[in-house]
C-alpha cells in the first residue's frame, strides 16, 4: 500500500489483479486492472512522484497468473504522490 498527497489509500491487491484507489472514508475510487492476477507492490516515484510503480509476481507461470505476471509496471494517472517516510521499527530500545 501507499498514500498519494490527497491521502487517497492505494491497495495492490493479490489475486486481485488490479491496484485500488480508496478516498479518505473508505470508498472506492478508482480500480486499475492489470494482465497479472497478483498484484503485489506499489508505491510513488520519479522527481515530483508523478510514476506509480506497480509490480507483479508469478512470473514463472504466465500461464496461470497472467501475461504481465512478474513484471514492473509504470503509470502516470495524473496524480502525485508523498516521499515514503523511514521507519524507526530498528531504532526504537
Amino acid at each position: 500500500m501507499t498514500v498519494d498527497a490527497e491521502g487517497y489509500v492505494w491497495s495492490a491487491r493479490w489475486d486481485g489483479g488490479c491496484l485500488v484507489r480508496y478516498t479518505l472514508d473508505g470508498t472506492e475510487d478508482r480500480r486499475v486492472r492489470f494482465p497479472a492476477r497478483k498484484v503485489s507492490s506499489v508505491t510513488f516515484g520519479g522527481e515530483d512522484y508523478t510514476d506509480l510503480y506497480v509490480t507483479t509476481a508469478g512470473g514463472d507461470n504466465k500461464a496461470q497468473e497472467g501475461p504481465g505476471a512478474g513484471a514492473l509496471f509504470r503509470l502516470r494517472l495524473g496524480v502525485r504522490g508523498v516521499p515514503e517516510f523511514p521507519s524507526r521499527i530498528g531504532s526504537l530500545r
